[in-house]
Formats: structure tokens, C-alpha cells, sequence
């Protein structure tokens, strides 16, 4: 098995999915996600073979990917049903596009072999990339890469990150003068050695233990309805929530438990 996938990854030094390795080296068939799960720790067992950012196995160092910088718009999540109020894509110190809406379907056809092959770098959301109809080989957020090397805060937007390393945000609300922007923000804070393609090492497990946090302090919150927040040791917010019973809400976060670490991770 080993052998097969080893001269496998040697004919694809462009890279392969796991689900694809499965198929076309190992022979399996069935759903996607089944195939794609047994076939990872057996690529991991291929000497230098390493899954890179962009999802891809190989044996060599993965490809420089090319950068586009997006900013999109929309006046609700689902793609097809959502208008696309805006959409601004540029790379290489240039605008490939700038869109103002509404507009119920944005053709980035001409872009679309573009955009599959690049890395999408996104500010802090990329929550309506896929209003734009193709998926990016990877996407990157720039802006919890820039808080963990402390150049701004969790309050701070694109345009102070940007005054940070000395780059001008527009005036305009052109989504393409934007999206030029935040391209010049990137090559900034990876000329400044902040790779924000790197995927930084999961943060230890919050002990709570250790400030106290514990039955006593919870009857402290009432349990009616209300707004709660989390804030960070520094003041600033990071997580504002509704709740019919602010108690029974509140203590959920905590319990070892709760599915709401393992959907909040960041925030735990």
C-alpha cells in the first residue's frame, strides 16, 4: 500500500487530495468523506509526504500560491437566495474587479479558473465566498494572523491594521480600492514575516480551575432572558450572545462537556 502511494505522490508532485489517492492508488470506493479518512493515515506513513495549507498531500514543499484579495458583500449567507450587494477582488498591486449591487448574480466567470487556483485572502470573514460560485484552492484570514502577533486589536478593522504597516485605505467605499488594500496589507505583514498562511499551533486548554470560575459565580447571573458578552483580558469584546435564561446560558460555555467549546474554539 505504501509503495503504491509513494510512486502516487511522485507522478502528482502538484499535490492530491486524499479522497483522490484513495480512489486512484488504494482502489477504494464509496462516499467522499469515508474514502477520503482512511486514506490520510496511510498518505501520513509515505515518507516525507505532509498534507500542506492548501489541503493538498505531497512529497515536496507545496507551491507558492498566487493571491487574491476579496471582499464581498451580501445581504444574507445563502448563496443563490442572498444578493450580492458587493464584490472587490485584486492581486498583484492591481484591481481585477470591482462590482456595486445589488446584484442577484455576480459573474466571475473570467476569474473563476483564477480564483480555483489561488489562495483568497479574506480580512476576517469569508463567510460569502461562496456567493462567488468557485471555491479558492485555500483561503486565509489576515486579521486573527495580525492579533496574535499583537500589531492591532480585537476591535481594530482593516483600515488600522492597515496604518499599521503604513498602507492607505481608501476613502472610496469601492470594493475594489478595498480589496487593493487588504492586497497590500498581506504582502505587508509578509514582508514584516507574518505568514498568515501558516497555521499556528492550537492554544493549550483553558484551565478555569485556575480563576476560580465555579458554581458560586454563576448564581451570581440571573436566570432570565438577556445580552451577555466575553471580553478579553484587555477590555475588548469578543463574543456578544442572546439567551432566554442568561444562567443556564452563561455556565453551557464552561462545562467540559458542552458543545459550545468545541463550537467556539477561538473564544474558549
Amino acid at each position: 500500500m505504501g509503495g503504491r502511494l509513494e510512486d502516487y505522490l511522485r507522478d502528482h508532485p502538484e499535490g492530491v487530495t486524499a479522497e483522490d489517492a484513495a480512489r486512484d492508488a488504494l482502489g477504494l470506493s464509496g462516499p467522499p468523506a469515508l474514502v477520503a479518512k482512511l486514506a490520510e493515515p496511510a498518505l501520513a506513513g509515505v515518507p516525507g509526504a505532509k498534507k500542506g495549507p492548501d489541503g493538498l498531500w505531497r512529497t515536496g514543499a507545496a507551491p507558492d500560491l498566487p493571491v487574491i484579495a476579496a471582499v464581498v458583500v451580501a445581504d444574507g449567507p445563502q448563496p443563490g437566495i442572498d444578493a450580492v450587494l458587493a464584490v472587490g477582488l485584486a492581486a498583484d498591486d492591481g484591481v481585477l474587479r470591482s462590482v456595486t449591487g445589488p446584484v442577484p448574480d455576480v459573474d466571475v466567470a473570467d476569474l473563476a479558473v483564477r480564483i480555483a487556483a489561488s489562495r483568497v485572502v479574506v480580512f476576517d470573514s469569508d463567510r460569502y465566498l461562496p456567493h462567488l460560485g468557485v471555491k479558492p484552492k485555500a483561503v486565509t484570514k489576515l486579521k486573527p494572523v495580525l492579533r496574535r502577533a499583537e500589531r492591532i486589536g480585537g476591535a481594530d478593522g482593516l483600515a488600522e491594521a492597515a496604518a499599521a504597516f503604513g498602507v492607505v485605505v481608501p476613502e472610496s467605499d469601492d470594493p475594489g480600492d478595498t480589496a487593493l488594500a487588504l492586497d497590500r496589507l498581506w504582502r505587508a505583514a509578509m514582508a514584516a514575516g507574518l505568514d498568515p498562511a501558516t497555521t499556528p499551533a492550537p492554544p493549550a486548554p483553558f484551565d478555569f480551575d485556575s480563576v476560580g470560575f465555579g458554581p458560586e459565580l454563576l448564581e451570581e447571573i440571573p436566570d432570565r432572558p438577556g445580552v451577555y458578552r466575553f471580553l478579553d483580558e484587555d477590555g475588548e469584546l469578543l463574543y456578544v450572545g442572546k439567551a432566554k435564561n442568561l444562567r443556564q446560558r452563561v455556565g453551557s460555555y464552561f462545562s467540559h462537556r458542552s458543545k459550545r467549546r468545541k463550537k467556539f474554539p477561538e473564544l474558549m
